[in-house]
């Protein structure tokens, strides 16, 4: 649907308005300023955005990116990707993310954290599958999505504790593939308390998985 629109209404860049992109490169490095490197739950300063010692015991997770805080063009972008049809927002936000992201292993899986299938219908398209896709396009990295949903219940309101039992039962491990001794990039929009890929690490290290990472564009306050 997207493309059938595009050339009869294009995007503008949300900064300069610059046709055809909704933030365009420029405008990324001038309006979108990543947060120092540090822990993405208690904010402990640490090297290459590493979750930090006290926080590893109770996370799987190892490094965490975080491309900007949730405001401002930031939370723009994002609300043109899940409400303005704006799919294609998908790539500059990619770019964004490959941009902070090091050098992984060349044979790291990357993998989304799915949207709930009601909310993809409405859309058309579930967005943080197709960030995964262009991060791993744009590194050369395969992309599985070896996460299903299995529970569609909204976090928007709900308190730490609530995201944290609701994310448990959210997902599944797809049976279609092997992630033994993987390493894995887990992708996801925005995060807040860290619930839902908190729940995907799990998931992951219980079918075998060796390193779990994860990047997201930015990160809400709670």
């Amino acid at each position: 649907m997207e493309r059938l629109i595009a050339p009869l209404a294009p995007f503008y860049c949300l900064s300069c308005s610059k046709i055809g992109y909704v933030l365009c490169p420029d405008c990324q490095n001038d309006c979108l300023e990543s947060p120092p490197s540090r822990c993405y739950r208690c904010h402990r300063a640490t090297m290459q955005y590493q979750v930090c010692v006290k926080c590893r015991k109770s996370s799987l997770l190892k490094h965490v990116w975080v491309t900007a805080p949730y405001s401002g063009i930031a939370k723009e972008v994002v609300e043109a990707m899940k409400f303005e049809r704006a799919g294609s927002a998908s790539n500059d936000i990619a770019r964004r993310m490959t941009e902070l992201l090091p050098l992984l292993d060349s044979d790291t899986i990357v993998c989304h954290i799915p949207t709930a299938p009601k909310r993809i219908r409405v859309r058309g398209y579930d967005q943080a599958r197709l960030i995964a896709k262009s991060i791993a396009k744009q590194r050369g990295y395969s992309f599985m999505p070896v996460l299903n949903r299995v529970s569609s219940t909204r976090q928007l309101g709900a308190s730490r504790e609530e995201r944290f039992a609701q994310a448990k039962q959210a997902f599944e491990l797809s049976k279609r593939y092997d992630i033994n001794g993987k390493n894995v990039l887990i992708v996801d929009d925005v995060t807040t308390s860290g619930a839902t890929i908190e729940a995907a690490a799990k998931i992951l290290n219980k079918h075998g998985s060796n390193i779990v990472d994860a990047v997201v564009f930015a990160q809400a306050m709670e």
